[in-house]
């Protein structure tokens, strides 16, 4: 892979990180209006609510799209060296990381299962992120 590429993909890995990080705050708060909205027969309250999953429902899709550039580009990846097989690994256990159903976006169990899946996969981006700078230092 030659640097330009490998500048590249780190750009596309940093940028995913934020929208990983956008989408975990994103389920934060979604569950926490959803709790509220739980013990709440406020109408308001429940606008808000539907408001926030909304809101959580676009920054997951955001995320995603930039997940899918970065697999993009691992995916153009040529050659198999130990660097190349190793960092294709760690990008499999990204991408069957993800797996949302969005119909049970409004159970308040799943909100808080995305928030702890968007943190695993903001760790193995950082692994990724690592793995691609030391590459480009060599």
């Amino acid at each position: 892979m030659q640097n330009l590429d490998k500048h590249a993909l780190i750009n596309n890995i940093r940028l995913a990180m934020e929208a990983v990080k956008t989408a975990q705050r994103s389920a934060r708060d979604a569950g926490m209006v959803e709790t509220l909205d739980l013990f709440s027969s406020n109408k308001l309250l429940s606008l808000w609510s539907s408001a926030e999953n909304y809101s959580m429902k676009q920054d997951l899709t955001n995320m995603q799209h930039a997940l899918s550039k970065v697999k993009l580009q691992l995916a153009d990846l040529t050659g198999q060296n130990a660097f190349t097989v190793e960092l294709v690994d760690l990008a499999s256990d990204l991408f069957l990381e993800w797996n949302t159903d969005w119909i049970s976006l409004f159970n308040l169990h799943k909100i808080y299962d995305i928030h702890t899946k968007c943190q695993t996969i903001y760790t193995t981006l950082e692994k990724l992120l690592s793995m691609v700078e030391k590459e480009v230092a060599r």
